[in-house]
């Protein structure tokens, strides 16, 4: 977990002033004061994901192509190293306003089709998931793990009100049919578990009964949960700046995922934010550098997605 510290209301920074009626910058740069806004403390959490990556790895062919059909290409996600203090600065960044971020002469927004691109689930009308105000049974959590529901209401919590399962939990589940080589309940639970711990995280180590509506009716259905994820996205960072600092919880891989390719430069540009990453090195910065790297974009050295 990575905190940013807040900073001193006369806080100054310096910076490269890039004025211009067009835009660009101008061949003589002059260097001004930048006065920074009050920064808020945000505490960024990276999941431990050692268990979900060891299985990812396990699962190849004809069960990789059924995980990805069903539930999205999301194993890819594993495999991106989010830097907390990219987020934590990233989110300085935020206006609550306009619900954008706000940099020296331009302005990025989420999009869904953005996030449909980093999540590589294309959204097909009118297949798209909405709360339909209940939540699945725990006997449709038993028959989704394949075992009994007197065990699933044993282990069951109530953490801050909110009713859901351990991720440790699910994690000896997936485990024990790794063992039994059942793949098809495999395939379910690590998708179950990256969409409690990845997608729509609520709690610490926690899946809730809200992930698991998301992940059976997507599972059942086809409907599609980025709006969803989109629309937690914008309410969390709505959190962090209107409470004055709190956690992220949303989808920091898809966030930083979605910063790195338009505010980090690469090797080659593709359709594909994951290759991006994996492409661009992105080297481990303080949070010190990262700010200091937000403060001297500007719009000519933003990357734009490939038509």
């Amino acid at each position: 977990m990575a905190c940013l510290p807040p900073a001193k209301k006369n806080n100054i920074l310096s910076c490269i002033c890039i004025a211009s009626d067009h835009g660009k910058i101008p061949e003589k740069m002059e260097q001004v004061q930048y006065r920074a806004k009050n920064w808020m403390p945000n505490a960024i959490r990276i999941p431990n994901l050692q268990t979900l990556r060891q299985t990812a790895r396990e699962i190849e062919g004809p069960w990789r192509r059924v995980l990805e059909e069903k539930y999205g290409k999301i194993l890819g996600l594993l495999e991106v190293e989010v830097q907390p203090h990219a987020l934590a600065m990233l989110a300085q960044f935020y206006d609550v306003h306009l619900r954008c971020f706000t940099f020296k002469d331009f302005q990025l927004i989420l999009t869904l089709e953005e996030y449909e691109r980093v999540l590589r689930m294309p959204i097909k009308e009118p297949t798209v998931y909405f709360h339909k105000g209940y939540h699945p049974s725990w006997g449709v959590v038993a028959e989704l793990l394949r075992k009994p529901e007197v065990e699933i209401c044993r282990v069951k919590k109530a953490r801050n009100g909110v009713e859901g399962l351990p991720s440790e939990y699910l994690e000896n589940v997936l485990n024990y049919h790794r063992e039994t080589k059942n793949w098809q309940v495999v395939v379910d639970t690590l998708a179950l578990l990256i969409y409690g711990i990845l997608l729509f995280p609520q709690l610490e180590d926690y899946v809730d009964l809200a992930t698991v509506d998301v992940f059976v009716v997507v599972k059942e259905k086809n409907e599609n949960p980025v709006p969803t994820m989109l629309a937690g996205t914008y309410y969390t960072l709505n959190c962090c700046l209107n409470k004055h600092g709190t956690n992220l919880r949303c989808c920091i891989h898809a966030l930083y995922l979605w910063m790195t390719t338009h505010c980090c430069s690469g090797k080659c540009k593709t359709g594909c934010p994951i290759k991006d990453y994996k492409w661009g090195c992105i080297k481990t910065m303080s949070g010190e550098e990262w700010i200091h790297h937000f403060i001297e974009l500007y719009e000519g050295t933003i990357r734009w997605y490939p038509k």
